[in-house]
């Protein structure tokens, strides 16, 4: 049996140490995200028909970690609808660096790598657009904001430049919008980041 040629090991020494680069310059998830933290989000969710809202719904999300690794994170969300208290539901989930955005439960991007951290929900790439203060209940961040158009959604996402702290998302079809943003419960009463959240100012 002949052995590989020159040409078939060059080739696989190339290959390999493509994918040593690559896996390099993978996303992570921040190191402030840990078991046991626990976070709130709102938002609103609302049906278009002819370019308008016809119905509506508002919702209170509250993330807990159970588990963090390097480019994952397990844990658990309740939803509860405020106009309807008996009508909530808790569901356990894993997200995994890179993959496409799923349900509300994330809360974070790399910042060192934002747009290899998450993609829009179709699978879509997103782009960083610019940059603002952003400002929600007396606190303010400087923020990135990241975005993607595809023919089935626009998505923007904005996240605390600093940290990766995502601070707002939304999400627009032709059938729904779909908003979501940092709650005050998320914060303390000065405006600061919560104890729990243990986010660096």
């Amino acid at each position: 049996m002949m052995g590989p040629t020159r040409c078939q090991v060059l080739l696989a020494i190339l290959m390999t140490s493509a994918t040593l680069l690559a896996g390099e310059g993978s996303a992570a998830v921040p190191d402030w995200v840990r078991p046991g933290m626990s976070l709130t989000y709102e938002g609103m969710t609302a049906s278009i028909q002819d370019g308008q809202p016809v119905s509506g719904m508002q919702m209170v999300m509250t993330t807990t970690v159970d588990r963090a690794a390097e480019n994952s994170v397990s844990g658990s969300t309740r939803v509860d609808i405020p106009n309807a208290p008996t009508y909530g539901w808790t569901y356990n989930w894993t997200a995994v660096e890179g993959e496409s955005w799923r349900d509300v439960h994330r809360f974070w991007v790399d910042p060192k790598d934002p747009t290899a951290s998450v993609r829009g929900p179709e699978g879509e790439e997103l782009s960083v657009v610019g940059q603002e203060i952003y400002e929600r209940e007396g606190k303010t961040w400087q923020a990135t904001i990241m975005a993607a158009r595809s023919q089935g959604a626009e998505v923007s996402l904005t996240y605390e430049t600093e940290s990766g702290l995502i601070l707002a998302y939304a999400e627009k079809r032709s059938s729904q919008h779909l908003s979501i943003f940092l709650g005050s419960a998320g914060m303390a009463a000065d405006g600061t980041a919560n104890e729990q959240m243990q986010v660096p100012d």
